[in-house]
């Protein structure tokens, strides 16, 4: 079987949707399949190389792969989609759809049709990363009418490819789309974007931006949480930090928080002097993958920024539960827990001393990535 995926961006590390994509057709490659890559909005190529023809590497394998410029013409692009598909005869072309990736105000209208207009004897997949915003019921005005735009897009893009198989992460969207009349929408999990291959310390690291704890040698006087990736607009664990630092008072240990990532703006800048005042905060930034991996591998728990409404989708909580971290979702929005195994902890609802139990459980690498490939590829076949 031939696949080919088309996402929006596939700079490693700087796109949720592109290491997604790329890490399940590696998996996919390595039992056996030909699979290549195309990036159609790559915002970061620079415009004199408009296309980017690449062989990405990883630990898990190599994937060979085609970047198209933002900057280039979308007639440009594809043409040269067309004449790639027509080379490789890919059985199936999968789409990992999210608005914004195609458009920067997430109004991607004409990406229907371009596509809808590819020649080939193919079928389509389309993966919904993301539907349309306020989908959780806070959407301001301006939101919905954004979210009413989306919806007819998701509606023209189903149209014009008349996709085979359909599948998305969270429940919210499958219900979503069954609303939008489309019955045969079905769920594939998420799996985490970081690689369990390590070669570095989490303390280490800790240990460059605070070298006064010394945590190498004193590490069981801290119990760690992580925040990885992006934080949510109206995230605030203040009421769960001071019910955290309540039941350490009794174990002398200190809390402390790791943000990881591009999460943290100057937005945050009142939230991050508050959580100062009250816990050890490293702010560790943008890492490479190997320092988050041993970041994640030296904490006690993480922190889900996401609301528990679409925590399925949520990139970081799919990366804790693959390091074995506990996952500790602060806003909860829903009634009910989503059908994760195992399932989030809701801050509300943890008594002191289970937040002092919280620790990393020994896990085996990578079995999300192989659930989620074998599900895909099982989905594919039956629908041929």
């Amino acid at each position: 079987m031939n696949i080919l995926f088309l996402c929006s961006s596939l700079e490693p590390g700087r796109d949720g949707v592109g290491d997604y994509t790329r890490r399940l057709a590696i998996a996919l490659q390595n039992i056996g399949l030909c699979v290549k890559a195309v990036a159609l909005n790559d915002r970061t190529l620079a415009k004199e190389s408009p296309v980017r023809e690449d062989i990405q590497t990883t630990f898990e394998g190599n994937l060979e792969v085609w970047r198209f410029s933002s900057q280039k013409s979308w007639k440009r692009r594809i043409a040269c989609l067309q004449q790639l598909i027509t080379q490789f005869k890919p059985d199936w072309l999968s789409l990992q759809f999210v608005p914004y990736g195609y458009h920067d105000k997430g109004l991607p209208f004409l990406l229907p049709s371009r596509l809808g207009a590819l020649k080939g004897s193919f079928q389509w997949h389309i993966m919904f990363h993301e539907l349309a915003v306020g989908l959780d019921g806070h959407a301001s005005a301006r939101q919905s009418v954004i979210q009413v735009f989306q919806k007819l897009i998701i509606k023209a893009l189903i149209r014009e490819l008349s996709p085979n198989s359909i599948n998305s992460h969270a429940a919210l969207y499958i219900q979503t789309l069954l609303t939008l009349g489309y019955a045969t929408a079905s769920p594939l999990a998420l799996f985490g974007s970081i690689e369990n291959q390590v070669k570095k310390s989490g303390l280490d690291i800790i240990s460059n931006f605070q070298p006064n704890l010394d945590i190498g040698k004193n590490r069981e006087r801290y119990h760690i949480a992580i925040v990885f990736g992006a934080v949510y607009p109206n995230w605030n664990p203040s009421e769960f930090i001071l019910k955290w630092k309540k039941a350490l008072d009794k174990t002398n240990k200190n809390a402390m928080i790791v943000f990881v990532g591009r999460g943290l703006n100057s937005s945050h800048s009142s939230l991050l002097e508050d959580i100062s005042r009250r816990v050890i905060v490293i702010q560790a930034g943008e890492q490479d993958s190997q320092s988050i991996a041993a970041l994640l591998l030296d904490a006690d728990f993480g922190l889900a920024t996401t609301p528990l409404s679409l925590i399925e989708k949520s990139s970081a909580a799919a990366t804790y539960r693959d390091f074995g971290l506990p996952v500790v979702v602060i806003r909860e929005d829903f009634e009910q827990l989503p059908p994760m195994v195992p399932p989030p902890l809701l801050a509300s609802k943890i008594v002191m001393n289970e937040i002092v139990q919280l620790h990393r459980q020994s896990v085996e690498p990578n079995a999300m990535l192989k659930h989620v490939r074998d599900t895909f590829l099982a989905n594919l076949q039956s629908r041929a």
